[in-house]
């Protein structure tokens, strides 16, 4: 085939859209926050796609071309490779006739709810995709709720891995470690994927070629601040990630040797000035609700949902919320603050620092599911209520 006969017969919205990425009309194009180098936050959407001739665009990347381009830059690959991978025709659809699944790796919200499934293929290749309710799969993860690999695991433990994969995830679980990663790969973390993580020890124990470097900067970045300590591990050398290395000890040591090698490594300096993780807390919580009200294709109650998701999910992290037993409403709602190591209301003006005004009447379309909690104490959690 030749290069027009490849980009003809892979277009760019539909090989975005295969991949779980969320294109929204712009006019005759469309815009997303996928792109090639990096993955953007979830409501700012730089990238433009014009499905007529073809092409993408990140402004903020300064990056730009054919599908072909896209490829070669998302996989560090060259011309040739790019080629020969779109060379099934029709976004891989040939190539996906004949290669076989090898390997699921299920997502779940905190309460164990399965979100979507990564899964592996041979050839070696990575999609992702999520339960349509009846049984069966819907190949993409446009509109589900991104979350850490495990996540329960990770919500009880104090201690977690991030790996580049769940390969190696899984690998380091086997051994006792609670372990997890982010979906759909390298340099694509996103900052409620830290919250996750918020207070914990971690440990990174990245990939050591192509991406895996700059993808455990991209991590420590967001990390910083927001874990309680950050461990950064090195593989000896010659090793591409943990599951090679764990590979190559003896079944009896590997526990042993892992333990060892993680507690030599030392911590990385973090900040921890809470009052600016606060300030920087409620300025992302305003930036995500206006990303959200100025999106002109959401709906009223969709925008509203999506701004009471935002604030309840960034409280949830930072604490738990209560109500009262007997009266069971909003306006009995209170917020125990884990930083701030006090328990307030959520109407508060303290609680939302003055600055986020009209937020907490918002978020109050979470909390009608309170007065179907039933307790017999005073005061009792509500968290589960508002999942």
């Amino acid at each position: 085939m030749t290069r027009e006969e490849i980009i003809a017969e892979n277009p760019i919205a539909d090989f975005l859209r295969n991949r779980g990425h969320e294109l929204k009309p712009a006019g005759d194009n469309f815009v997303t926050n996928a792109c090639p180098v990096t993955q953007h936050k979830r409501f700012h959407r730089p990238v433009s796609i014009d499905t007529a001739k073809g092409l993408f665009h990140c402004n903020d990347c300064d990056v730009g071309g054919s599908i072909i381009d896209w490829v070669i830059r998302e996989k560090n690959i060259s011309v040739a490779d790019a080629l020969r991978e779109l060379g099934g025709g029709r976004n891989g659809q040939v190539k996906k006739s004949k290669r076989r699944i090898a390997a699921t790796y299920d997502y779940h919200d905190e309460n164990g709810k399965l979100l979507f499934q990564t899964v592996r293929y041979v050839p070696k290749d990575f999609a992702q995709r999520h339960p349509d309710g009846r049984g069966e799969w819907i190949d993409n993860i446009q509109g589900v709720r991104r979350v850490l690999y495990r996540l329960p695991q990770v919500i009880a433990a104090q201690t977690v891995i991030v790996t580049e994969g769940e390969k190696d995830a899984d690998n380091l679980r086997s051994l006792g470690f609670v372990a997890t990663t982010n979906p759909v790969g390298a340099e694509k973390w996103r900052a409620e994927y830290s919250e996750m993580l918020r207070d914990k020890n971690v440990v990174i124990c990245g990939d050591t070629t192509d991406k895996g470097p700059a993808h455990v900067e991209q991590v420590i970045s967001s990390l910083s601040g927001i874990a309680r300590s950050i461990k950064r591990v090195a593989l000896p050398n010659g090793f591409k990630d943990v599951s090679d290395y764990i590979e190559s000890i003896s079944p009896v040591a590997q526990k042993r040797i892992i333990t060892k090698l993680i507690d030599s490594t030392p911590e990385i300096a973090v900040r921890q000035n809470s009052a600016a993780v606060k300030t920087d807390d409620s300025a992302q919580i305003r930036g995500c609700i206006l990303e959200i009200l100025r999106d002109g294709n959401l709906q009223r109650r969709e925008q509203f949902a999506l701004v009471a998701e935002a604030v309840t999910s960034a409280l949830g992290a930072r604490g738990q919320f209560f109500f009262h037993a007997e009266q069971k409403d909003f306006s009995s709602a209170m917020f125990f603050d884990n930083q701030r190591k006090r328990l307030e209301l959520i109407q508060s003006d303290s609680l939302w620092r003055g600055s986020a005004s009209g937020f907490a009447s918002i978020a109050q379309i979470r909390f009608s599911n309170l007065s179907k909690h039933k307790s017999k104490q005073p005061l009792s959690p509500a968290k589960a209520a508002l999942e």
